[in-house]
């Protein structure tokens, strides 16, 4: 049964198409600066689920034509059955709508489903009639440059980014151009069949020559577009604008980064896709003027390496995509600007909510919601939020996050930070807006979220002692931390509790606390206590603001 699912669901494309997910998966890593792993598993799964389907649903409606220049594919469709094809797309585009359903939840973004919905009602109708785009002129163009490749790479790219910007956008437009002439090329195989069973596909709606023809100038259209695109890229979030040769002859050419860069993913795309031109131009010349005739097309097939074509080109893609991923990676951005060339001044507007604490296990996090406004335009990479979580003044996380997108004058970045911090009344956290490069003593921008109590306890242990066989105690040392200062017009008081491990209280200590508190700064104190006899101990500890008969517990930890 496999070896018929694999025909029919064109496995022998996987060694080129595999390598395709990187290309979006590494862009979305460059701009979000972090990888989702279950996220992007499901967009991943989503993307192989509709990509196979795609052959599946062209398998089933093609039976005829299949049987006459793809006979390993008609026969296997023939064994599985037209039912047995059917529900294999049922099942895999049911199941691709409900991962795409759990991430739009989870992403809180409701246009991934209609997005998905599009892909897929695209890629039944490229086959299936009455809609049958793969026959209806411009319709073949939207219904299989969407499908196939602008949609699936824009949704696993927004999947693991989070966001889009036009770059991106610009690039899918390329690397769509540029693939659905290649796939023109691979159509044109089947010319005679399509002709012979009133299929007016490109190739037999425009004449073969004209149809490859069309095709090799689309993939010379869509190199500048995602050369222009990933260059562009590169530059916002990386410091391309420094000059590399600053003497002798090569000083004179002012080469900067942005050039470099330009070249070698130029040169990278140009490689890649060189291998699919040369073999157009080897079928243009096979073809000629003349009337193409089986014998011809005989010749055609033998000569077109499709698969073959398809990787280089791919590989050229991918290349091109790494390379950029690795400058990212190797080169920090240094971007001035504080000033503009009219001098105008950067003033941001911040805003945050307050944290959202949740517990996993033993692990505390908390949830933040941050939004910077510019005063002025700014490019891809050209802010870092970092938020740092602090317990009784120690720096217990830190999280960053880069602007991965170009902002507009007093347009908004939304951004969800997560951090790992320690308990929630004790947790005060710092965020601050900075300039890549720049002095990071001096911030854009600062803020703080004070810990829920403003006076805590930090630390809590002890020492058993057993001067007798009955006279048993144990020396509890608690300190306490003021996040802020502290000022009382009542008492501040420690209770220390022993229980037996069955919960029995044993003894009771309290001790009094001198205030104010200045903040940042520790109280120790030591209590001697009774413990159990026999088996374990249990204290409890409890920091109490005392105000005549009123009592406010500001804290509490229990000790085992």
């Amino acid at each position: 049964m496999f070896r018929h699912y694999s025909r029919v669901a064109r496995l022998e494309y996987l060694p080129a198409e595999a390598p395709a997910l990187f290309a979006p998966l590494l862009l979305g890593i460059m701009v979000a600066g972090e990888l989702h792993m279950l996220r992007a598993a499901e967009g991943v799964l989503v993307f192989s689920l509709l990509f196979f389907a795609g052959f599946i649903i062209n398998a089933l409606t093609d039976q005829e034509v299949d049987q006459k220049c793809k006979t390993y594919v008609a026969d296997s469709s023939r064994s599985i059955g037209k039912k047995g094809l059917a529900a294999l797309v049922i099942f895999q585009c049911s199941l691709a709508m409900l991962i795409t359903v759990h991430l739009a939840l989870e992403m809180a973004v409701w246009w991934l489903v209609p997005l998905v919905g599009l892909g897929i009602f695209l890629g039944i109708g490229y086959s299936v009639p009455p809609l049958h785009f793969k026959v209806r002129g411009i319709g073949h163009a939207i219904a299989l440059s969407l499908s196939a490749f602008f949609i699936p790479f824009f949704f696993l790219f927004f999947v693991v980014a989070g966001t889009v910007n036009p770059w991106i956008l610009l690039l899918l437009i390329g690397v769509s151009i540029t693939h659905y002439g290649l796939a023109l090329t691979n159509q044109s195989g089947d010319y005679m069949e399509d002709k012979d069973t009133g299929l007016a596909t490109p190739a037999v709606r425009w004449g073969l020559r004209p149809t490859l023809k069309i095709a090799a100038v689309l993939m010379i259209i869509g190199i500048p577009f995602t050369t222009v695109s990933l260059a562009h890229i590169a530059r916002g979030v990386t410091s391309l604008g420094t000059p590399i040769f600053a003497d002798g002859f090569l000083g004179l050419l002012a080469l900067e980064g942005w050039h470099v860069i330009t070249a070698l993913v130029l040169s990278s795309l140009v490689l890649g896709y060189s291998v699919s031109l040369r073999g157009i131009n080897d079928l243009l010349g096979l073809v000629g003027d003349e009337e193409p005739s089986y014998g011809m097309m005989d010749g055609v097939k033998n000569r077109m390496n499709y698969p073959f074509w398809q990787a280089s080109s791919v590989w050229g893609a991918v290349a091109a995509v790494g390379l950029v991923f690795a400058l990212v990676l190797t080169s920090p951005a240094v971007i001035p600007m504080m000033d503009t060339e009219e001098g105008a001044s950067l003033e941001l507007t911040v805003s945050s909510t307050d944290p959202v604490f949740s517990m996993e296990g033993e692990d505390v996090s908390a949830t933040m919601n941050i939004s910077v406004s510019p005063s002025l335009p700014l490019s891809n990479g050209m802010l870092v939020v970092r938020v740092q979580s602090w317990s009784s003044g120690l720096l217990m996380n830190e999280e960053s996050a880069v602007l991965g997108h170009s902002l507009e004058e007093n347009e908004t970045w939304e951004l969800e930070m997560i951090i790992g911090c320690h308990r929630e009344e004790d947790t005060a956290f710092t965020m601050q807006v900075l300039a890549p490069g720049e002095n990071e003593e001096e911030p854009l921008w600062r803020g703080r979220t004070d810990s829920l109590s403003p006076l805590y306890i930090s630390s809590c242990t002890y020492t058993a002692a057993y001067p007798g066989l009955v006279d048993r105690h144990a020396n509890v040392t608690v300190t306490i931390f003021a996040d802020r200062e502290v000022v009382t017009n009542g008492e501040l008081a420690i209770i220390v509790e022993s229980y037996t491990s069955m919960g029995m209280k044993m003894d009771e200590e309290t001790i009094s606390l001198d205030a104010p508190i200045p903040a940042g700064e520790n109280r120790t104190v030591w209590v001697i206590i009774d413990v159990p006899d026999i088996g374990g101990t249990k204290f409890h500890v409890e920091l109490l603001e005392i105000i005549d008969d009123s009592i406010k517990l500001l804290d509490d930890m229990d000790l085992v």
